[in-house]
């Protein structure tokens, strides 16, 4: 059907409502309640707007003036957008000095108690109604009464604060416990200009997906205990890329300062995880800061990178291909995994295995897997396989306490058994361990927060992900926030911590070098293009990857998705 927002044509699908369509046709109109995900509340009444369709003459045509223009009846009140259905030929004001003057009231109307906590804010700089008042409001106050007061700093959880003095009733919070976590402890409490938002009597709001209210809060009224008050968002540099905590695949928005990460939330993809992430995806980054391998070793010396793949060549070589074996893991990109199974070749042994990462205590459900590892299909896309790889792997520990092997090359995994009896052992990890063997060889791995690859999720989602933490090799791709864009070398905010870690297919690719190898891998994307066209994964590319929120590998075509709403973000 045909719609006619402030004169401009646009086309609707059918069962659109006025605001659905109106931002699938890429334009925006103010709003605080609606949101794509949740039920239709209407009391916000930010998206009040003229609505009105063309005259019917007796032949049941619509009337044209002497322009050839529709001549349209308008609707006398103004209508909420969110809630009233598109029909054929409809005709939308949302800028005239009706709509403009009902807006500025609305505005006006939510700011009379609205306490002035911008300065002292998390969400200042991403707040809704801090855009709205700079855009749509009368640009100052004619309240000159004492503020209504509300409970502040009540803790809803462990995670989540909420300041009833800054909410301004959209109800988000409410429909999202009820309709998406399914945990319906959320309610209005009071009327008129004493009411707001608390959690019923001995409960708590601790559901595993909870804290996605602080992503669609349009205001500063809930916020992240775990982020509180540690930074503003302007000072912040952000990037969007793929969770490596699970098998989800879910899409993630970075606000790092420092080079050290202070703060995840959801990223939009309609093809993973919606509009929601779990808390643990959430909270999951500090794992990653922790025990870090910062530099090559040997027997727990310090070398450079150069001498650890001459080294380690040269002992590779002293041991028969079946005394060899290499643990790939489904922790590692696409890439990386990739680049061990052809070393392994290169080697001439068929000892190749992989770890699960089950948490078997987890309770599946929305956004929860078992599988705590983000790249388990895409082992099983390479060709390995749980009967035969996953199994070798657990039996490695007694073949190396019988002496049949010698020789593993771990790859970024945990602890191993037995490693004790391997005269030598290559552990590629971010993580600093104990060395395990007469002969460990430590190389320093970039995380996935570090650098750049694919993952397949656990519906055969492949997915691109970005480095969002620079380090000694790769820049991180994120929008730089203004200490890191406009900070000196002498300047005490610009100092970072950057360590000496590589990618894995990298330090793969260092040692086959010295192994007759001719590699030609001087970015990820030159290991991807090469194991696309061996494994059969069409004409994909990291940009395709990008455009498309990721491809589904069992699928013959796969499409774009049509829009991504976004509630509210830092727009630097």
């Amino acid at each position: 059907m045909t719609l006619f927002i402030d004169g401009k044509k646009i086309e609707a699908a059918d069962g659109q409502t006025v605001l659905e369509a109106i931002y699938k046709a890429g334009l925006e109109l103010a709003h605080f309640c609606w949101h794509p995900a949740l039920s239709i509340s209407g009391n916000c009444r930010m998206c009040l707007v003229e609505i009105g369709t063309p005259k019917m003459g007796a032949d049941n045509t619509p009337l044209l003036d002497e322009n050839g223009n529709y001549v349209v009846s308008y609707i006398p009140k103004l209508q909420i957008a969110c809630a009233t259905p598109a029909t054929n030929l409809m005709h939308i004001n949302a800028s005239s000095e009706k709509v403009l003057k009902a807006r500025k009231a609305i505005m006006e109307f939510l700011l009379i108690n609205h306490p002035l906590d911008c300065p002292i804010c998390d969400e200042a700089g991403e707040c809704k109604l801090q855009e709205y008042a700079y855009k749509h409001s009368i640009g100052e106050s004619r309240f000159t009464e004492e503020k209504e007061h509300k409970p502040k700093r009540v803790a809803w959880s462990d995670k989540i604060m909420y300041d009833g003095e800054r909410c301004i009733m959209c109800s988000r919070c409410i429909r999202f416990a009820k309709e998406v976590a399914g945990q319906d402890v959320l309610t209005f409490v009071n009327r008129g200009d004493k009411i707001y938002i608390d959690v019923e009597k001995g409960q708590t709001f601790d559901n595993p997906l909870s804290m996605n209210v602080i992503d669609i809060c349009p205001v500063g009224a809930l916020t992240s205990r775990d982020f509180r008050f540690k930074s503003r968002v302007w000072e912040m540099s952000f990037g969007n890329t793929i969770s490596p905590h699970d098998s989800t695949g879910s899409n993630i928005h970075v606000g790092t300062k420092k080079n050290q990460i202070l703060r995840i939330s959801a990223s939009v993809n309609p093809k993973a995880n919606e509009y929601w992430i779990s808390n643990d995806v959430r909270l999951d980054y500090k794992k990653y800061e922790e025990n870090r391998l910062v530099t090559p070793k040997i027997k727990g010396q310090g070398v450079l990178w150069n001498e650890l793949y001459q080294k380690a060549a040269d002992e590779l070589k002293k041991f028969k291909p079946e005394e060899i074996f290499v643990l790939c893991s489904p922790i590692a990109s696409m890439e990386s995994n990739y680049a061990l199974i052809k070393f392994a070749v290169s080697l001439g042994t068929k000892g190749i295995g992989f770890f699960t990462h089950f948490d078997e205590t987890a309770e599946e459900g929305r956004l929860i897997v078992k599988d705590k590892s983000p790249n388990l299909c895409g082992l099983l896309k390479l060709g390995l396989s749980l009967e035969v790889n996953n199994k070798a792997a657990l039996e490695l520990p007694e073949r190396m306490k019988k002496g049949e092997i010698k020789a593993v090359i771990i790859l970024e995994e945990g602890q191993i058994e037995n490693l004790e009896f391997a005269e030598f052992v290559l552990d590629i990890s971010s993580f600093g361990k104990s060395p395990s063997s007469k002969d460990t060889y430590q190389a320093p791995a970039a995380t996935a927060f570090e650098s750049e690859g694919t993952f397949v999720n656990k519906d055969s989602l492949i997915q691109h992900f970005t480095p969002i933490i620079e380090t000694k090799s790769q820049r991180a791709s994120v929008n730089l926030g203004r200490w890191d864009k406009f900070g000196a070398d002498n300047d005490s905010w610009s100092k970072k911590n950057i360590i000496d870690a590589l990618p894995s297919w990298k330090i793969i690719a260092g040692i086959a070098q010295f192994i007759s190898a001719n590699w030609n891998f001087n970015r990820a994307e030159d290991v991807f293009d090469e194991l696309k066209v061996k494994y059969n994964f069409s004409d994909l590319s990291y940009k395709m990857l990008d455009d498309y929120k990721g491809f589904n590998l069992d699928s013959a075509a796969d499409e774009k998705p049509e829009y991504i709403y976004k509630s509210h973000i830092y727009k630097p």
